[in-house]
């Protein structure tokens, strides 16, 4: 649904289709989306993400240790089967920490699937 949402902001002119990075996977399409999974998990919409051929990086945040190291496991094994993935990576920050996230590019869009229920309704509008 995300991947979909992107494609019909960009089909409408939206500015997020002027940012291409570049990459062409197999078969000619162009991997052009950034996209952060806020809250990853064990990894599996980061990976997901990464698996479509229009996503150029999936990077998956969460603030539980052990579930980044999941999730670094299930990217690699990904990355091992399949050699046109996107570029993929987890990191543990918190959420008030997003700025420590480096990328060369901004993110065209955030996924935060359940994640922002554990946010105190306070902190949402920093946040967000």
């Amino acid at each position: 649904a995300l991947l979909s949402a992107l494609a019909t902001i960009e089909g409408d002119g939206g500015a997020v289709g002027d940012a291409a990075d570049g990459q062409v996977a197999e078969g000619g399409t162009r991997r052009r989306w950034r996209i952060l999974d806020l809250g990853c998990g064990g990894g599996r919409d980061t990976a997901a993400f990464a698996s479509d051929a229009s996503v150029a990086l999936s990077v998956g945040v969460d603030s539980t240790q052990g579930l980044v190291e999941i999730a670094a496991q299930r990217i690699a094994g990904l990355e091992a089967k399949e050699e046109d993935s996107g570029e993929m990576r987890v990191e543990c920050l918190d959420f008030n920490d997003l700025e420590l996230l480096e990328t060369a590019e901004p993110f065209h869009a955030a996924f935060a699937l359940a994640s922002l229920f554990h946010v105190p309704r306070r902190h949402l509008a920093g946040l967000l």
